[in-house]
């Protein structure tokens, strides 16, 4: 997805058209890759030439909403704890309206599985379980911006599985 349609990201699936890509533009890319009976799922965003100082603003911001997110995971974690570290990280920094859907859910033998890192979720992070944490900013007539990463849930800590660049 490009240009404002990005803001449409949230959206449960990434819809591609055949409209060019122009300099300025903020592209969105989904990858939900599958090998050997697991998934992944990962989401970049790129600026085709220079990113304006808005759209590094809000690139900072979606990359700090997931860094807490992530740094706050541990097995025995409510789901929903998770999801309220990025939601408010995002809200500090003036652009709580605009994040639009969970942040994030289980992801291994299906790229979408329970449980989901969602304010109403009463679900807790388990030892050993994957998840995909992804915060975005989706501003209607904008455009969105998101990152995506799946980690590993040990007793202590989240591992990072990913270790696709987050350069815009």
């Amino acid at each position: 997805m490009s240009g404002a349609s990005s803001a449409n990201s949230w959206r449960p699936f990434c819809i591609s058209t055949d409209r060019r890509i122009k300099k300025g533009d903020m592209v969105l890319i989904e990858l939900d890759p599958y090998a050997d009976g697991y998934w992944s799922d990962l989401t970049r965003t790129y600026v085709a030439g220079e990113p304006s100082p808005k759209q590094r603003e809000i690139w900072d911001t979606v990359l700090l909403a997931e860094q807490k997110a992530r740094d706050a995971i541990h097995g025995g974690v409510k789901a929903s704890e998770i999801d309220a570290i990025a939601k408010s990280t995002i809200e500090e920094k003036g652009y709580g309206k605009y994040f639009l859907h969970q942040l994030g859910h289980g992801v291994g033998l299906a790229f979408h599985e329970p449980p989901t890192l969602h304010p109403a979720s009463e679900d807790i992070l388990l030892p050993g379980t994957t998840h995909a944490v992804e915060p975005s900013i989706c501003i209607p007539g904008w455009g969105g911006m998101r990152v995506e990463d799946n980690v590993l849930v040990t007793e202590k800590k989240a591992v990072c599985l990913s270790n696709y660049q987050r350069d815009l």
